[in-house]
């Protein structure tokens, strides 16, 4: 991979871990759980009335799901980074071939190469 390439890539990460943190900082707060940082969503307080209790179990039922996906995809994101940082980023972590420039243009944050992928998609 060529160092031109691997700064694109790193940009793109890092830029993807900003606006994944800040999304997930508009609903949710920092919690650590295995060292690594992570977000939780919120539980809103409308009040006490039942139906503002109904739209607090609501609204915190439809932002779990938004929360995990996030959290996972950032996790994703900086798991390339460190990658990035050891010098193993392009290499699938399967059976260590180069992931192609096509395939990290489509997800810079690619672990595995098409063949492996599919396998493990099997």
């Amino acid at each position: 991979m060529t160092p031109e390439n691997l700064e694109l890539f790193k940009q793109q990460l890092a830029e993807e871990q900003q606006r994944i943190e800040q999304d997930l900082a508009t609903f949710t707060h920092k919690h650590h759980e295995k060292g690594e940082d992570e977000y939780a969503a919120n539980f809103p307080d409308f009040g006490t009335s039942t139906d503002e209790n109904a739209s607090e179990v609501e609204t915190y039922s439809e932002e779990v799901p938004v929360e995990h996906s996030l959290n996972v995809r950032l996790q994703e994101v900086r798991a390339a980074l460190e990658r990035i940082k050891n010098n193993t980023y392009g290499m699938c972590i399967i059976c260590g071939k180069e992931i192609s420039r096509e395939r990290l243009l489509a997800d810079p944050a690619a672990k595995t190469c098409m063949s492996c992928a599919d396998s493990e998609e099997k």
